[in-house]
């Protein structure tokens, strides 16, 4: 059931990206704008200990840019049993940024865990499906050119109304 809500919620983002491809040329402010699309690795952050993230941006003007991302991330690889079975991350959101090479961003979304606990009746591993919150504030480093990325952000997750303090660092190739 997750994995649809999951699976759909992707392929609306994907949708919402070429919507936006396809009205960009009336946005674009010149043709020295940064890259439209991000793939990064990220260290902690909204996906968990380590989460793989495209990026894509859809309004780009002059110094201010604004965009969408989706990931998949994981906190464990296997269960309390020891056997493969990871915990999934996916964190999804817009962010908007001003500047030039060195960008200020600000950031928020959703992440949607399917963590795996021992079930109360018979502690056998059982998964279970929620849905958090998630900020960032942070600085990038973007050329404007196809190339490196790089940022760094303070991330706070929301999780059952609770702030939870939290950092992240990525780094990854804008084309």
């Amino acid at each position: 059931m997750i994995l649809r809500a999951v699976f759909g919620f992707i392929l609306g983002m994907f949708y919402i990206g070429l919507i936006a491809q396809g009205s960009r040329q009336h946005l674009v402010a010149d043709s020295s704008s940064v890259p439209r699309n991000t793939i990064y690795l990220e260290v902690l952050g909204a996906g968990g200990l380590g989460s793989l993230n495209y990026e894509r941006i859809f309004l780009d003007k002059s110094r201010f840019m604004a965009g969408a991302r989706i990931g998949v991330g994981s906190i464990h690889f296997t269960d309390f049993t020891r056997r493969f079975n990871p915990d999934l991350l996916f964190p999804a959101g817009v962010f908007l940024c001003y500047g030039k090479r060195i960008k200020a961003e600000l950031a928020g979304g959703t992440t949607i865990t399917s963590i795996v606990y021992p079930d109360p009746e018979d502690l056998k591993p059982a998964r279970r499906s929620e849905i958090h919150g998630w900020a960032a504030i942070g600085m990038r480093y973007q050329r404007s050119a196809n190339g490196l990325l790089l940022r760094l952000a303070y991330t706070p997750i929301i999780e059952f109304g609770v702030w939870r303090h939290w950092a992240g660092a990525s780094i990854g190739y804008a084309f």
